[in-house]
């Protein structure tokens, strides 16, 4: 929105002035930043849709029965059944059923669409690093198909206790919440938010940069001001 003010300040300030009606440079700034906008804005729409499309799909392939680890033995359990403290076995084209920590791996991907709008396969193994990501490289999370490779691991959250689950209460949260002033308040956001916020935050400094950019350049080539050619640049 400020940069929609700002392209639409520019543009008022250019057509005020008789003396940059006629000239195009003028209108770069505005150009400039209405592009940024544009591209902000379709990027944002698009990963918002893929992540929509995500939601339908997980709710097509939602399976019945997971392998589950008893007694040393896989046997196949409905997923309702599956509960913390169980030891899922998972392979390509399965649906993780609850949030997993991951025991073990074999050239694992995770679509994570659906939580995080990341259009690429996540790579998954059992190493603990330092959380810089949305979704730990350790963790596979329900709802989530599993890409490619294989992996066992723990039960950590099952149904409105995982993160897919959490993501649901607060939509419907915000659903309840339609109509009625929600000034003030603070609301958790999802990591798919997360995502586009700080997109957001890159592109608005990128268009920060590039307007000083130009302004450094204009006054490196000695630009002079239309409406007072005779003085000092």
């Amino acid at each position: 929105m400020l940069l929609l003010l700002a392209a639409a300040a520019s543009v008022v300030v250019n057509l005020t002035n008789d003396s940059k009606r006629e000239e195009a440079l003028s209108y770069t700034t505005s150009v400039a930043i209405l592009v940024l906008v544009l591209i902000n804005a379709s990027i944002t729409s698009y990963t918002e849709h893929q992540a929509g499309n995500a939601l339908d799909a997980l709710a097509k392939l939602s399976q019945a029965e997971v392998s589950v680890l008893r007694d040393g033995k896989p046997v196949r359990l409905p997923t309702v059944e599956v509960v913390r403290g169980d030891v899922v076995v998972l392979e390509t084209g399965d649906v993780v059923p609850a949030d997993v920590r991951l025991l073990s791996t074999s050239d694992l991907k995770v679509d994570e669409k659906a939580l995080t709008g990341e259009p690429e396969d996540v790579p998954k193994n059992t190493k603990i690093k330092e959380q810089t990501k949305l979704t730990p490289e350790n963790m596979a999370f329900s709802g989530c198909p599993v890409a490619s490779g294989r992996c066992s691991g723990v039960v950590v959250a099952t149904g409105m206790d995982t993160r897919i689950g959490e993501i649901a209460q607060m939509m419907a949260k915000e659903d309840d919440d339609a109509g009625r002033c929600s000034c003030g308040s603070t609301s958790s956001k999802t990591p798919l938010q997360e995502n586009v916020e700080r997109l957001g935050a890159r592109i608005g400094m990128a268009a920060i940069v590039m307007a000083s950019a130009v302004f450094i350049a204009g006054v490196g080539i000695g630009t002079k001001d239309p409406e007072f050619p005779d003085s000092p640049s």
